[in-house]
């Protein structure tokens, strides 16, 4: 009887004590799935899922003809998940059948001890070759967006860089920079997915990323190359520190090249600077010297200060309180009028023509062609200029002016003010973009400056100026140009005076007169004492942009004569390097001028495009194919893409190799690899309409 109700006194402690756990478990239960359930959802999830940023594509941006200057890509990063491999060789061989396979990887797979390696970053992949990664256990594979520039440091300056992080955001410089509203597009969202032991089950997308828009630019490309390749040269041969080309069409203002120093052949060769990232055509400012004198008889001309049979003793620069001196080789000059005077370029002459006007005169109808104020151009940075309110001027700032000195201008001010005398002395704006998306960018409608017969005046004393005057070496033999030379003393940084034996020499200039296509300016910064004055320096080069832009372009169709054979001293003849060792034909190459592209693998070249005796320009690749030292059966394939059917057919001739060739265009994918060896002499090559 007493052992029962001891008994059951154990069972009712046991069955409170059973009651209570059961109400702690409730509780919590009820304080996880309802107080908490917030809170313990979002620990779970970070367990099991984490947020990422999936960049959105950038938009592409053109050249005005449809070239392509700048894309993104989808580039991959691969790795493998090393404690799925079973047999390391056999993964090997069958991802060497897609991508370059590092040395050592499958040493490196069995020293992992099971954690995850990364053996290729930034790979170029055909979306026919990812879909077989992916199906390769243990290989893991992870999309990389990155900007791609087809022309390498062709117009690096101009169109800027974009770099992308990790978490999306975007840096970038130049065009990038201030079209990126348009071209950035909108990321999406994603959830990557993870279990407990960290691997990786991929991601789902919660929201779409949205590509950016594309731009279409008012450069050509081709005219942009013609520009750099010539600044540099002439750079080169006049010892000078930099310099800089603006090319516009003058009757819609488009902007068809900027070049400007450092002249750079790939974006690897870019200096760390940000300096590099100005073009210094927009944000630049110098002292423009006698180029600005076309505007000053302009004005001179607009206020009837002046007529054309106007004279004044250009050796009389006494000024009372100030002396005003003619250059150096412009003395004893005499009495001369309005265009004798311009195209021999005598500051005296202008210095006793601007006394004929006020000094608010002067000044508004400086304002009236564009100097001190905004160009307008979508361009970071672009500079204003410095132009001093005329109630600061001293007594000898309206003749000093008139000769382009006592302010500053950017190139793009010049030549916008330039366009007047080319477009019948109406301005038009300066612009760099011709489409956002498909939205078309109309140019906006000119504003008359000056009377049509004004400006033909001035382009008159222009023509003079080459014919007869500073600006001779200008001349092309083809048709008549027209311009004029400027050489200005650098001023100190701060002002308070001129550093001596330091210039900047610049020519504005037009072809053709009667009709100008382009409107030209060049300018080359500290030049050596030999090619200080623009007409030994930047004049030339003025006639060498325009005597290649008739070669090699269509843009003055009509204008070249069929009797015209371009002189060819700017182009490089390409050398046989056919049965020599690679090592003298880089040699020889790189003494002529050009560029070797192919593989550094020693052996024989024995196939060369272009063909030996072709004529390119300066810093153009010459590619190369190598029969490797102990085989002569043995190829070397060089990296053959861009190039195009033509190209390709002449090659696979010249190696008496069989091809097979998928699609038209420009190749984009071969096999062999660059730098592989060829394997039963069959290359496959890939091809697409547009050369990325």
């Amino acid at each position: 009887m007493g052992r029962n109700r001891h008994g059951a006194k154990r069972l009712r402690v046991l069955s409170t004590w059973i009651s209570i756990l059961l109400l702690i478990i409730v509780a919590r239960l009820f304080q996880i799935q309802v107080i908490k359930h917030d809170y313990f959802l979002a620990r779970a999830e970070n367990q099991w899922s984490k947020s990422i940023v999936l960049p959105a594509d950038r938009g592409t941006i053109y050249d005005r003809n449809g070239k392509t200057l700048a894309r993104s890509v989808t580039r991959w990063r691969l790795g493998i998940a090393t404690r799925q491999i079973e047999n390391p060789a056999n993964l090997i061989r069958s991802l060497s059948e897609y991508v370059s396979i590092p040395g050592g990887l499958e040493s490196r797979i069995q020293k992992a001890n099971g954690k995850h390696i990364v053996f290729a970053n930034k790979v170029v992949l055909h979306p026919d070759d990812v879909k077989q990664i992916k199906k390769l256990k243990g290989v893991t594979i992870e999309e990389q967006r990155s900007r791609i520039y087809p022309y390498g440091g062709v117009g690096a300056s101009l169109l800027g860089f974009s770099q992308q992080d990790a978490d999306g955001t975007y840096h970038c410089e130049g065009l990038e920079s201030s079209l990126n509203n348009v071209l950035a597009g909108v990321n999406g969202i994603g959830s990557r997915i993870v279990n407990a032991a960290g691997s990786d089950y991929g991601y789902e997308i919660i929201k779409e990323p949205v590509v950016g828009e594309p731009v279409t630019l008012s450069i050509d490309i081709e005219i942009q190359t013609i520009c750099e390749n010539m600044l540099s040269q002439f750079i080169t041969e006049s010892n000078g520190t930099g310099g800089s080309v603006l090319v516009v069409d003058p009757s819609t203002g488009d902007i068809l090249a900027a070049a400007d120093s450092p002249v750079v052949r790939t974006r690897s060769d870019c200096p760390d600077s940000l300096y590099l990232w100005n073009n210094f055509n927009f944000t630049g400012a110098y002292e423009p010297g006698s180029v600005f004198k076309v505007f000053t008889t302009s004005i001179l001309l607009r206020n009837n200060a002046v007529k054309v049979e106007t004279t004044f003793d250009c050796d009389d620069g006494d000024f009372g309180k100030f002396t005003i001196r003619n250059s150096s080789g412009h003395d004893d000059l005499g009495e001369l009028p309005l265009l004798d005077a311009f195209a021999h370029s005598s500051n005296i002459y202008f210095a006793r023509a601007v006394t004929n006007i006020s000094k608010s005169e002067f000044y508004r109808d400086l304002k009236t062609f564009g100097f001190g104020l905004p160009t307008g151009i979508q361009y970071p940075g672009a500079a204003t200029g410095y132009l001093q309110v005329s109630g600061e001027w001293s007594g000898r700032s309206k003749p000093t002016i008139a000769i382009g000195q006592e302010l500053l201008v950017s190139p793009l001010q010049i030549v916008t003010a330039g366009s007047v005398i080319a477009n019948n002395g109406v301005m038009v704006k300066p612009g760099l973009v011709k489409k956002l998306g498909q939205k078309v960018i109309s140019a906006a409608d000119g504003r008359r400056v000056i009377s049509k017969k004004e400006s033909a005046i001035v382009k008159r004393g222009m023509a003079l100026a080459v014919e007869s005057g500073t600006g001779v070496k200008a001349q092309v033999n083809w048709t008549l140009v027209a311009g004029k030379t400027g050489t200005a003393q650098k001023s100190k940084p701060g002002g308070g005076g001129y550093i001596s034996g330091k210039y900047v020499a610049s020519f504005l200039g037009m072809a053709p007169v009667e009709e100008p296509r382009v409107l030209i300016l060049t300018t080359i910064d500290e030049p050596d004492y030999a090619h200080h004055y623009a007409s030994n320096s930047a004049a030339p080069l003025f006639a060498a942009i325009v005597n290649e832009m008739g070669r090699s372009t269509d843009w003055f169709d009509g204008v070249v004569s069929s009797e015209y054979n371009v002189a060819e001293s700017n182009m490089i003849e390409v050398p046989d390097v056919r049965y020599i060792t690679t090592t003298t034909a880089q040699q020889m190459i790189s003494s002529s001028g050009l560029t070797i592209k192919g593989n550094s693998i020693k052996g024989l070249v024995i196939a060369q495009n272009p063909a030996p005796g072709t004529r390119i320009s300066q810093g153009a690749p010459v590619t190369v194919t190598v029969a490797i030292e102990d085989g002569q059966d043995s190829i070397v394939i060089p990296d053959l893409n861009g190039m195009s059917n033509r190209e390709i057919k002449q090659y696979a001739n010249s190696l008496q190799i069989e091809t097979i060739i998928h699609g038209t265009g420009y190749v984009v994918r071969q096999k062999p690899s660059p730098n592989q060896i060829l394997d039963g002499h069959k290359l496959e090559l890939w091809m697409e309409n547009r050369w990325h």
